[in-house]
């Protein structure tokens, strides 16, 4: 047990040095005078920095904290799961935003290697937990749930990456200025389950 509260001690610590410094700028001294631990310590447990920076990737990275999150969503039609899910994926991912740099982290000083196994993992753990969840759903049967998985990650995803990375103001959606990040969601969904075109249509000519 001592031995796992060492181990996440150190995954804990090297996350923040990671996020504060980078992968390249953080150093195994550094890691160790913030635990006050030898490095013959640390290396009882990681072998060296990149397997570090690995752990810290399976434990922090913004995709894992999904699964988790889409446990916990619910519905009783798929547009209500659908918003559920997202809204609860919104809220998960305002409480640590900062996570979010491990994956920019990962794209620029690790070139994307650890993305296709950790891709696979959240998409294959979100597949077995909708098909457990759907299988007691009326209306859900018929549902590809490989499809919506894929579809659901990709939504949210672009969401993250159209209103909280590009520096672009909230924009007048329905005549009514996009102020929260739920308001914001509620638009994508509605595209996403709508369809873009039909969705631009409807706003376009109201009533018709």
């Amino acid at each position: 047990m001592k031995g796992e509260k060492t181990r996440a001690l150190i995954i804990e610590k090297a996350a923040r040095l990671f996020l504060d410094n980078g992968f390249n700028a953080t150093t195994t001294r550094q890691i160790t005078d913030e635990l006050g631990m030898t490095r013959g310590i640390l290396y009882n447990y990681f072998k060296g920095k990149d397997e570090i920076f690995e752990a810290v990737i399976n434990e922090f990275h913004p995709w894992i904290q999904i699964i988790p999150v889409i446990e916990e969503a619910d519905g009783d039609s798929i547009t209500e799961f659908v918003n559920n899910a997202g809204h609860l994926l919104i809220s998960n991912w305002n409480q640590n935003p900062e996570f979010t740099r491990l994956h920019f982290i990962e794209l620029i000083e690790f070139k994307g290697e650890h993305l296709p196994a950790l891709f696979d993992y959240v998409f294959n753990k979100m597949v077995d937990v909708l098909t457990e969840k759907f299988k007691e759903k009326k209306g859900f049967e018929h549902l590809s749930v490989a499809t919506i998985s894929r579809s659901l990650l990709g939504l949210f995803f672009t969401y993250l990456m159209n209103e909280k990375f590009t520096g672009m103001p909230n924009e007048s959606v329905g005549g009514s200025s996009r102020n929260s990040s739920v308001n914001g969601f509620d638009y994508f969904t509605d595209i996403y389950l709508q369809g873009l075109l039909t969705n631009l249509i409807d706003k376009k000519n109201p009533g018709e």
